[in-house]
């Protein structure tokens, strides 16, 4: 009787550590797999931007889509410190936005410089006020942060790596990633909808930026909003950047699997 209560007793600890391992290593293995997919999510943004940088966000493509060429003939007339914009032409606009873009990529260099031709009165006149630079070297100052994405996001990609090596915790399978983060953009997605793309945008803006910087434009008063015409063109513009984002990251993904199978079999 004393034995098989002691057995018992044995078997009851036995089973209670073997559950909290079981646990212990559930726990460990969702969080490495988590900070494993944001490492590699954030990665995936930091290229995903820089080949949307240099397709020029597909500026042309929306151009057509968005019929930025009406809005630009529309308000550009009524500019209170610009003459002569619509008198530019669709090839002038892309370039200008390009230049944009390029300065951005490159802390705010050359901005000052854009400028466009009034083929009209045939003069030269420079694109932006001192305030749209002001904001857009903001702007620049901000991506110039997105360094420390292809910083850190490889380093803690090979730290996780290697932990879940060194403890045999497998990467997740490609479709629980894949339905976490579908799932989280989905969200977010419902959430945008529901306070609204405009409010949000404002109220980013509100929190990113300088209180004493200026980053509303009417149309009246920035040819930056108008040939872009902010901010409608940036909603195309986030969507691509975030599926490129996704593809990146599910490619990332699948390819890591793949190398920890491999690495199995050697």
């Amino acid at each position: 009787m004393l034995l098989s209560n002691l057995l018992k007793g044995i078997y009851s600890v036995e089973r209670t550590i073997a559950v909290r391992i079981a646990c212990n290593m559930k726990y460990q293995s969702a969080i490495l797999n988590f900070l494993l997919s944001i490492s590699l999510f954030c990665v995936s943004f930091y290229i995903a931007w820089n080949l949307n940088a240099a397709a020029n966000f597909l500026y042309s493509t929306w151009y057509e889509v968005l019929n930025l060429d009406e809005t630009i003939s529309k308000y550009a007339p009524d500019n209170k410190f610009k003459n002569g914009f619509e008198n530019t032409n669709q090839q002038q606009h892309i370039e200008l936005f390009s230049g944009i873009v390029a300065g951005i990529q490159r802390d705010g260099e050359g901005l000052r410089d854009l400028s466009y031709l009034d083929e009209e009165k045939n003069a030269k006149r420079t694109l932006l006020t001192d305030a749209e630079v002001v904001h857009l070297k903001d702007v620049a100052t901000l991506v110039s942060k997105f360094k420390y994405l292809v910083i850190f996001g490889p380093l803690i990609v090979c730290i996780v790596f290697i932990l879940m090596r060194t403890r045999k915790i497998p990467v997740a399978k490609f479709k629980r990633h894949l339905i976490g983060g579908v799932g989280v953009i989905l969200a977010l997605a419902v959430l945008v909808m529901l306070i609204g793309p405009t409010k949000i945008f404002y109220v980013g803006h509100e929190l990113i930026f300088p209180n004493n910087h200026q980053w509303f434009f009417y149309y009246e008063e920035s040819l930056m909003s108008t040939m872009m015409k902010a901010p409608v063109l940036f909603g195309p513009i986030a969507c691509q950047l975030l599926l490129l984002t996704v593809l990146l990251w599910l490619a990332a993904l699948y390819f890591l699997q793949r190398f920890q199978a491999a690495s199995r079999k050697v």
